[in-house]
């Protein structure tokens, strides 16, 4: 019973650990996959975590973003970012259904929700 219990036991803690937030604290994209540097847990660093993106649309979050982490196997040596955002410079009251792309220094493409679209080069 007590194999069971130590084996069940490192098993939950693995699942645990898949799946984690963190803050972004530098990003390379000088190479075709984007490398970014996290604080995850609480004092933890990790350097060179891959950064998966959409097809076709690529971004470059600034550093203090929230990102979404996923460890693959619970294992934390190699990090794989799913996700990035900026609360404080993300656009807000957008309608259900409409969709905005954005950048911090103000552009934007708004696909709206009665079916037209708007260009703004800064705000």
């Amino acid at each position: 019973m007590a194999d069971l219990e130590r084996t069940l036991g490192a098993l939950y803690r693995r699942i645990m650990l898949m799946v984690g937030r963190g803050t972004l604290a530098m990003t390379d994209d000088g190479t075709g996959q984007q490398r970014m540097q996290v604080q995850l847990l609480d004092g933890e660093t990790r350097d060179a975590s891959d950064r998966v993106q959409q097809y076709g649309i690529s971004s470059h979050p600034p550093a203090g973003s929230h990102v979404l982490v996923v460890n693959v196997g619970g294992q934390r040596d190699h990090p794989i970012i799913i996700g990035a955002d900026d609360p404080t410079t993300r656009p807000t009251g957008l309608a259900e259904g409409e969709v905005m792309l954005w950048s911090a220094h103000g552009q934007r493409t708004h696909f709206k929700q009665d079916g037209g679209a708007e260009i703004r080069r800064s705000f």
